[in-house]
C-alpha cells in the first residue's frame, strides 16, 4: 500500500511536480506576510499533534492506513507518518497545501481555528496518520467559509490534485463532511480569538525554520526536501546538475483568483 521513503535514487514518476519546487523555495526563505503565515501556520499544527493520547478513535475516512491520499505516483513520499512527524516535515505539507490552495491570511487563520476545534475535544482524532486529512479539510473548509465567492470543491480538489494523487472531489467533499460532524457543524467565528490567533501564527513564522528547528534539519542553506531521504519530498532530476538550457517555468492556473 506505502512505499518506502525515497532519495534522489526515486523512480522517475515520484521526483518532480511544479508545484513542489516553486512552493518549496519560499518554505525557509519567503519572508513576505503569507509565507510567515503558512510557516507559522506549519508550526502550531505540529504542536498540537497528539502522539500519547490513550482515548482514540480515528474515522477511517482520516486514517491514511485505511485511506492513502496519494498512490504510487504521487511526488510526495506515499509513506504514512507512524511516529511524530518533525516541525519541518509539518511546516513543509502545511505550506505545500496553503500555498497550492491560494489561501489568504484570512482562511489561513481559520483552518487553524477549524483544527484547533477539533483538538480540543481530546478525542485522540489528530495522530500522524490521520494528520493530512484534517489539514486538508480545515483549509478547505476554511477557503469556502472566509471567502465571499462561490469556492467550489472540484476547483480545489483540482488545485491539490497533482500532490495528493488518491483524493478526488468526492473523497474531498466526504473529508469535509467528517469533520463538520465532528464539530457539531460549528465553526469557529469569535473575533477576539481570531484576532489572537493571527498574531500567535505571524509570530511563528517569522523566525526562519531552519532556526527554529536546528535540532530538526541537519543543513540550513539547502531547500529541506533536498537534505534526507528521510524527508517527504522527493528531489527534482535537475537539482544536483547545471541543467543545459532554463527549463521553461510551469504555469498553474490561478483556481480561486481574488
Amino acid at each position: 500500500m506505502h512505499s518506502w521513503p525515497m532519495g534522489i535514487d526515486a523512480c522517475h514518476g515520484k521526483r518532480f511536480a511544479k508545484a513542489l519546487c516553486e512552493t518549496l523555495k519560499f518554505t525557509h526563505k519567503g519572508d513576505n506576510n503569507l509565507n510567515c503565515m503558512y510557516r507559522g501556520a506549519g508550526i502550531v499544527i505540529a504542536s498540537h499533534l497528539e502522539m500519547r493520547c490513550t482515548k482514540k478513535h480515528i474515522p477511517a475516512l482520516f486514517d491514511e492506513f485505511c485511506c492513502p491520499l496519494c498512490d504510487t505516483n504521487s511526488p510526495l513520499r506515499t509513506f504514512v507518518w507512524e511516529t511524530k512527524s518533525r516541525v519541518s516535515d509539518m511546516v513543509e505539507i502545511t505550506h505545500l497545501l496553503m500555498s497550492s490552495l491560494d489561501m489568504k491570511i484570512c482562511e489561513v487563520v481559520l483552518a487553524v481555528l477549524i483544527l484547533e476545534s477539533l483538538v480540543s475535544l481530546k478525542s485522540g482524532i489528530f495522530q500522524p496518520n490521520s494528520a493530512r486529512p484534517i489539514l486538508i479539510a480545515s483549509c478547505t473548509i476554511a477557503c469556502k467559509v472566509a471567502s465571499d465567492l462561490d469556492v467550489i470543491t472540484l476547483e480545489l480538489c483540482h488545485s491539490i490534485s497533482d500532490c495528493f494523487t488518491n483524493l478526488n472531489s468526492r473523497h474531498l467533499a466526504r473529508l469535509e463532511e467528517q469533520l463538520l460532524v465532528l464539530l457539531d457543524w460549528h465553526i469557529p467565528m469569535d473575533a477576539d480569538a481570531y484576532t489572537a490567533r493571527c498574531s500567535a501564527i505571524m509570530r511563528e513564522g517569522e523566525t526562519s525554520v531552519e532556526e527554529r528547528v536546528q535540532s530538526d534539519v541537519s543543513k540550513t542553506n539547502a531547500p529541506a526536501f533536498a537534505l534526507s531521504a528521510e524527508h517527504w519530498f522527493a528531489t527534482p532530476d535537475n537539482f544536483f546538475s547545471a541543467p543545459t538550457s532554463a527549463p521553461p517555468t510551469p504555469v498553474q492556473p490561478n483556481i480561486r483568483p481574488h
